[in-house]
């Protein structure tokens, strides 16, 4: 089921974006044409993100996990109205049949229809959305214990906004990427990382945290559909970082410099200077390529990244969802020997949430 999020950025930014989808680089536009490979399972997902512009508002329409702040609030009121609503009809139909029966037993059954009352409304809002946020919080607890100073826990979630807004919406994708951020954040540290690639960012909330937490600067490399709302969720939770479109770039030495987030089209990659970038990172997007863009851009990544430079990739072992072409497995992307592990291993937030076991490895380039 499509999802509508409306991001209220400012008359400029709207218009901003406008002009980037009449460009060259907007697939639907006369002058544009796409480029770039598409696996099976994107020609199928860019056919579900639909964005509209009106006066200030970016409205974007998808399959994504994320929600925008009208949305958030028309979801928490819609949950608590359901909630009030199912809960009288429980009263009144335990009250009619408390008529007939004793008062203890009556009481028993009230207790009972609140817990079948809260039953109905966690299938109601997603197949047991409220098991999956309580196994998310669980796995991040017994994950957290082997973190030394994590940055993000359960109790500070609201140091990032976009964090606390979003768990709103979707609970274990806020505990994923801060499980993502607790693990990377102390060899950022470490090895004095300002710059970064990242490839497939998507909506943008990882690099919109990294940003906030450690300052780091960005280039974001995606289909333009996807940019799209990568510019919007930027422009809402960081409205004074220097975003710059992809028809907005002319030379990326000096936007490196002065953008804080660069946001580019596949086809453009080879404008990113070689040995530039700091780290380069991929979670969750290799699994939805082919293996030959995936060897792409795994050469994208030793071209751009300096010596002693890190590389993090988070996927799923075995990817079976593409329409046609097979499943992508993580042990078969073309991983190459000059770089040195820091860790590769099994990412156990996947398996203690239950969710599609995951892979993350942690390279440096000798």
């Amino acid at each position: 089921m499509l999802r509508s999020a409306r991001w209220p950025v400012g008359k400029d930014k709207a218009a901003r974006l406008k002009r980037f989808h009449q460009s060259e680089y907007w697939p639907e536009t006369r002058a544009g044409r796409r480029q770039h490979e598409l696996s099976s399972y994107w020609q199928d997902a860019v056919r579900s993100i639909h964005t509209d512009i009106r006066e200030d508002i970016i409205r974007i329409d998808s399959l994504s996990h994320y929600l925008g702040p009208e949305q958030i609030k028309e979801l928490t009121n819609s949950r608590m109205t359901r909630q009030r609503r199912l809960s009288v009809r429980m009263l009144m139909q335990a009250g009619k049949m408390g008529k007939y029966v004793p008062r203890d037993v009556w009481r028993i059954l009230w207790n009972a229809s609140v817990k079948l009352a809260n039953a109905v409304l966690r299938v109601h809002d997603f197949v047991n959305e409220a098991r999956s946020a309580e196994l998310a919080r669980e796995a991040f607890l017994k994950i957290h214990k082997s973190h030394l100073n994590p940055t993000i826990s359960l109790g500070n979630l609201e140091k990032l906004p976009v964090l606390a807004e979003q768990s709103e919406s979707s609970v274990w994708m806020v505990l994923y990427i801060s499980t993502v951020i607790n693990t990377l954040i102390p060899y950022i540290e470490k090895f004095n990382i300002k710059k970064i690639l990242e490839i497939g960012p998507g909506w943008g909330i990882l690099s919109i945290c990294l940003h906030q937490l450690r300052d780091c600067r960005f280039i974001l490399v995606d289909l333009p559909e996807v940019l799209s709302a990568t510019f919007a969720m930027i422009s809402y939770y960081r409205p004074n970082a220097l975003v710059v479109l992809p028809n907005e770039l002319k030379d990326i030495m000096d936007d490196l410099q002065g953008g804080e987030f660069v946001l580019i089209c596949p086809e453009q990659s080879y404008l990113i200077p070689s040995e530039s970038v700091d780290m380069a990172m991929n979670t969750s997007s290799f699994q939805e390529m082919t293996y030959s863009l995936i060897e792409e851009y795994f050469k994208l990544v030793k071209r751009c990244l300096r010596r002693g430079g890190l590389f993090y990739c988070l996927n799923e072992k075995t990817f079976k969802r593409h329409r046609v072409g097979g499943s992508i497995e993580y042990d078969r992307y073309p991983w190459d020997p000059g770089f040195d592990d820091i860790f590769h291993e099994e990412f156990a937030f996947g398996r203690l949430s239950r969710a599609y076991e995951r892979m993350h490895r942690l390279q440096v380039k000798c």
